[in-house]
């Protein structure tokens, strides 16, 4: 039991000093993300209506 108990509180000790890195890896994903949505509306929206033209 003692060896669980130490297990978790290593983990909750590197999610701790961690959590800031983390926090940018999941801002860059969803910023990456963000950023193919807006190009595939703007494709959409005003590149595909000059095409048919």
């Amino acid at each position: 039991m003692d060896t669980i108990q130490q297990a978790t509180t290593g983990l909750g000790l590197m999610f701790n000093m961690n959590w800031d890195r983390i926090l940018n890896v999941v801002v860059l994903i969803l910023a990456l993300v963000l950023g193919a949505w807006v190009g595939t509306v703007v494709n959409e929206a005003v590149l595909v209506p000059l095409r048919t033209h």
